[in-house]
Order: structure tokens, then C-alpha cells, then sequence
């Protein structure tokens, strides 16, 4: 349910919005999991991973939100 401009008090939960948040936060966490086991096997490689992953992740979720707007 969107939220409409009729009433400027309305705070309905946009769901799909709403998915996309706990979509990010399982990711998130998925991310960190990985981050952690490739830090403790080799340190270089973790590093890179984190730069790369979170590069590219920001800029998939901001050109997805421009576009979903």
C-alpha cells in the first residue's frame, strides 16, 4: 500500500520497500559472514572482497532505487 497524497499523515508501510530493507539486512549479513571467514584466511583477499563487494553493492542499490522511484 503507497502512500497517497491525500492525507499527509499517513504512514502505511510501502511492503515492497519494506522486503527490499530485509533483503539488504540478510545480504548484510551474508556479506559479514564471508568478510570474516575470508579475514581469517587470508587477509589481502578479505580486504578485497570488502571494497569490491561494497562498491559494487551501493551501486546496485542506488541505481535500483533511482530507477524503482
Amino acid at each position: 500500500m503507497a502512500r497517497t497524497d491525500d492525507d499527509p499523515f499517513d504512514v502505511s508501510i510501502d511492503r515492497h520497500w519494506y522486503r527490499f530493507g530485509v533483503l539488504i539486512a540478510i545480504l548484510h549479513l551474508v556479506f559479514l559472514g564471508v568478510l570474516l571467514v575470508l579475514l581469517q584466511w587470508d587477509l589481502v583477499l578479505g580486504l578485497v572482497f570488502a571494497v569490491v563487494v561494497s562498491v559494487v553493492g551501493g551501486l546496485a542499490i542506488t541505481v535500483y532505487a533511482l530507477r524503482r522511484r
